[in-house]
């Protein structure tokens, strides 16, 4: 019997120590839950801001269209009447 006392003392030393280092988990996963969540936020505002800089960018790539075909037009049109 006195073989199982250390072993015994020893157990509730370990469950403390298991005690603690789950609430210690919980404590990290509550914190990490809300870095996620602002992280989250943050992505899908930015996100939001990226999809409009992208239209624009798109529109703006068109006036680029638009005004080299008229360029190239202009041109071909003063290339014309000095040549000919």
């Amino acid at each position: 019997m006195s073989k199982l006392g250390p072993l015994v003392d020893s157990a509730k030393i370990d469950v403390g120590k298991l005690q603690k280092t789950i609430e210690d988990l919980n404590q990290v996963e509550t914190q990490a839950r809300a870095f996620l969540e602002t992280a989250d936020s943050f992505v899908g505002s930015t996100d939001k801001s990226f999809q409009e800089q992208l239209r624009e960018l798109h529109v703006t790539l068109l006036n680029l269209k638009v005004i080299t075909t008229h360029a190239k037009t202009l041109i071909d049109a003063l290339a014309e009447n000095r040549i000919g």
